[in-house]
């Protein structure tokens, strides 16, 4: 920990020192689980410090607890040194997570399924440490990015390189991702909407295909889906917001197999009526399929869960309350949970 905090400070001592001028964007997160047998709470900070212009200088802090504040880790999620030689080409040298493929839906994270490894945020992680060529053209409605990295999961070795190109034509905007490993392929598209009311995400990837081998394992396909109806009054004093999701989760994920106490497909409808200004009032449905790609059929199982939404959404301050009740579950080797309550809330600077 004392390395760690060591590093943090030469870092932040250069960006300082060099470039003079310093962005803090600080993004605060947690979640409590209350079931009937015992309590679960996970938090997340994220703080960016960033300098310079033409030449500069980034850290991504992350720290986090999955008990309480006395269990607070912080890790160093990304540092990074860019330059731009040209008005079209940004180069990064980084260390970290570079990005999360596919991190296009509010349906991620320990929200929905309390788990640091299987939070879901796209379907991959650039991560390890290499360069990135980030070119734009045609006032950035054709981006390509070019990752060559040798990446942090000890499994794939050697250097991976990815290409991501995405194409922005009025209000819609088509991405396609191809990479390669050592030994293995990966690949993904990615369509989503940018209109101001209705809008609709749409992703797919799939990770891990081995090159000596080359077919698709659908236990290996992430797949997303989700629709979003958000609408406000002219003076913003209400607000309406309706969001429906889809999720098909891989097995294997960020370098880990996903356990079996999490679901293989989500399903999710949303509503919530904002009135006063401030004040959230709705609802949530989710439902949970497990053991949805295993080989028999009897050992495929539901959930249901459902509850009220209340909470507070006041500038960059959002605080939620949902009360889940089960109203369906088809298994029978668990004792039954029939209800929990999630706290969750999000500070924004």
């Amino acid at each position: 920990m004392k390395k760690e905090f060591l590093l943090v400070f030469v870092l932040i001592s250069i960006v300082s020192f060099s470039y003079g001028e310093i962005v803090v964007v600080d993004n605060f997160k947690s979640a409590s689980f209350i079931y009937p047998t015992h309590t679960m709470f996970f938090s997340e900070i994220l703080l960016s410090i960033y300098g310079g212009n033409k030449y500069g200088a980034g850290i991504v802090l992350s720290p986090s607890s999955s008990s309480n504040f006395q269990d607070v880790q912080i890790n160093l999620e990304k540092v990074e040194f860019f330059t731009r030689p040209f008005d079209f080409l940004d180069i990064y040298f980084w260390y970290g997570v570079r990005k999360y493929v596919g991190y296009e839906s509010t349906y991620q994270g320990y929200i929905y399924h309390p788990s640091r490894e299987f939070s879901f945020k796209g379907w991959r992680w650039i991560s390890g440490t290499g360069v990135d060529l980030d070119f734009s053209f045609f006032d950035k409605k054709l981006n390509a990015n070019l990752y060559v990295y040798r990446p942090a999961l000890t499994n794939e070795g050697g250097i991976s390189s990815d290409l991501e190109v995405s194409l922005v034509y009025r209000d819609v905007l088509l991405s396609g991702f191809l990479g390669i490993s050592e030994a293995s392929l990966r690949g993904g598209l990615m369509l989503k909407t940018l209109f101001r009311t209705m809008n609709a995400v749409f992703v797919l990837g799939v990770d891990s295909v081995p090159l000596t081998n080359i077919s698709i394992n659908p236990a290996n396909v992430y797949a997303l889906g989700e629709e979003r109806v958000s609408v406000s009054s002219s003076d913003n004093s209400w607000g309406v917001e309706q969001i429906f999701s889809i999720m098909l989760k891989p097995q294997f994920y960020n370098g880990f197999i996903k356990p079996n106490d999490i679901s293989d497909l989500d399903i999710r409808l949303t509503g919530v009526l904002r009135f006063l200004n401030k004040l959230l009032v709705g609802a949530e449905g989710l439902m949970y399929i497990y053991n949805l790609t295993g080989s028999a059929v009897t050992q495929l199982y539901i959930e249901a869960w459902a509850g009220p939404v209340i909470g507070i959404l006041d500038n960059n301050v959002s605080m939620n309350i949902k009360p889940s009740f089960i109203l369906l579950s088809t298994r029978t080797n668990q004792v039954q949970q029939f209800y929990k309550i999630v706290l969750s809330g999000e500070v924004r600077f």
